[in-house]
């Protein structure tokens, strides 16, 4: 059986968005871990809704007024609904760590 270090989170999914639109990450409650930012430019946002669809409840509205490369934000919480990501700007590209 492999060993794994004490703050590894085993059982984590990922979805991959790249350029602008709304996207269902998931559909039921779960659990958000982190969000990476790999390219955003200036202008960009990026809303994360617990949701379906692109509407509130939002649980966070990123809005870059630079461009930005290589940001990983940590959130460690729980949605109820589902994951709903909305991002603007055609060179936006996201990637979602969730369970």
């Amino acid at each position: 059986m492999p060993q794994y270090p004490a703050n590894t989170q085993i059982g984590l999914s990922y979805a991959h968005i790249a350029g602008a639109g709304t996207n269902q990450i998931k559909g039921t409650g779960g659990l958000l871990s982190s969000l990476i930012v790999n390219v955003a430019p200036s202008g960009a946002t990026v809303t994360l809704y617990d949701n379906t669809t692109g509407s509130a409840p939002a649980i966070a509205v990123l809005t870059f007024s630079a461009a930005v490369v290589g940001l990983p934000i940590s959130y460690g919480l729980n949605f109820k609904t589902g994951l709903t990501i909305v991002t603007t700007g055609s060179t936006t590209d996201v990637t979602a760590v969730y369970r």
